[in-house]
């Protein structure tokens, strides 16, 4: 249920949280997806409020970018991604790509949730985190910023730039594909790459993504 006086923005946003919890709900029960999307909500609009104010409901930040930032852009437009990528994921509020943020995120805090509830050590949870860490980016995208791969980091030890995270301005047209392509599709495709992310990387050269 709402919260009493939400006004009618954050209660959008709230609604579009518990649509992104849907996935989890058959492993954790609605009653705690929706809970989960209620904690998420709170502590993105709680992160973003004494930074932007209602400024984090603005809708033209992609527009401000593509007027304003040139290498901002044609290192995107470089890697693949369209102006109009650019301008829908941007002109999303402030608020909706921190619930984006948050969402991607679950996996990592559900893995390591479940690792302290059945009593493992923290250094169990490192060295497990980093087996599931390797295994996750060969089985799903990668969000982040590639500009920022270190091939030095032991976690990218055997890989490449091409392994690198994804601008996360790809999310759209990477779900359209999902949806229209079967996991075992998918698999079957990854056998011939280090990474999902490199998967879809090639993908994106050759026009199918």
């Amino acid at each position: 249920m709402f919260g009493f006086g939400m006004s009618a923005r954050d209660k959008w946003h709230l609604e579009q949280a518990e649509v992104m919890m849907q996935p989890y709900a058959i492993t954790v029960g609605q009653k705690e997806a929706k809970k989960l999307a209620r904690q998420m909500f709170d502590s993105a609009k709680a992160e973003l409020l004494p930074k932007y104010g209602a400024a984090m409901y603005a809708e033209d930040i992609g527009d401000k970018l593509i007027a304003t930032k040139k290498d901002f852009i044609e290192k995107r437009l470089a890697s693949g991604l369209s102006i109009e990528d650019i301008r829908n994921y941007w002109n999303q509020t402030f608020l909706m790509r921190e619930l984006w943020f948050n969402f991607l995120e679950m996996p990592i805090f559900m893995e390591l949730t479940k690792l302290k509830e059945m009593g493992k050590s923290q250094n169990e949870i490192d060295d497990l985190m980093a087996k599931w860490s390797h295994d996750w980016r060969k089985t799903d995208p990668r969000w982040g910023e590639p500009d920022q791969w270190n091939p030095n980091l032991p976690a990218n030890n055997g890989y490449s730039s091409d392994d690198a995270d994804m601008y996360i301005e790809f999310f759209t047209r990477v779900a359209r594909w999902q949806t229209k392509t079967t996991k075992i599709e998918q698999q079957n495709l990854l056998k011939n790459y280090s990474s999902y992310n490199a998967m879809l990387r090639d993908l994106i050269s050759k026009g199918i993504v």
